[in-house]
């Protein structure tokens, strides 16, 4: 099923790929439920794939910024960054 999925490009080929597959595996003696199982765990997994895609659109990777540490000072200005999701480390 996850085959069809990733080579065949029209819709129309997939089902045809997808009743094939099961057949032969049908013929190799697999239960009927494990057919419903399957693509129950792809359209989970497609699921997943959608929402972590949108995560990775909408995160931006920023660069960690190195600040010289100055006793009473630098912890004031990591909270400030982490507000701002700013990635700080002190160098000492």
């Amino acid at each position: 099923m996850e085959r069809s999925q990733q080579l065949v490009t029209v819709s129309q080929d997939k089902i045809q790929e997808d009743a094939h597959v099961e057949e032969a595996f049908r013929a190799c003696g697999y239960p009927p439920w494990s057919f419903s199982k399957v693509r129950r765990q792809m359209e989970f997994k497609g699921d997943k794939r959608k929402k972590k895609n949108k995560k990775q659109e909408t995160s931006v990777k920023r660069t960690m910024i190195l600040i010289p540490y100055v006793q009473k000072v630098s912890k004031a200005r990591v909270r400030i960054m982490k507000k701002h999701n700013v990635p700080v480390a002190l160098k000492p």
